[in-house]
């Protein structure tokens, strides 16, 4: 937040506490808007996790 002087170079997280002020106004959109930006990490983790395995596994070798 301190490198990034333009709106458009923040991060997801970064935007979405700014959207919700510092006190968080409602809860409910805040756990949505949090959900809906870690589901699609979720999907990439489960499409990716047989490599993540064997490059952890490679590493522990």
């Amino acid at each position: 937040m301190i490198v990034v002087r333009s709106d458009s170079m923040l991060t997801l997280n970064v935007l979405l506490s700014q959207m919700f002020g510092p006190y968080g106004g409602y809860p409910g959109p805040m756990y949505a808007a949090s959900v809906l930006l870690t589901v699609p990490i979720i999907i990439l983790f489960l499409c990716f996790s047989k490599q993540f395995k064997e490059g952890m596994q490679f590493t522990l070798k």
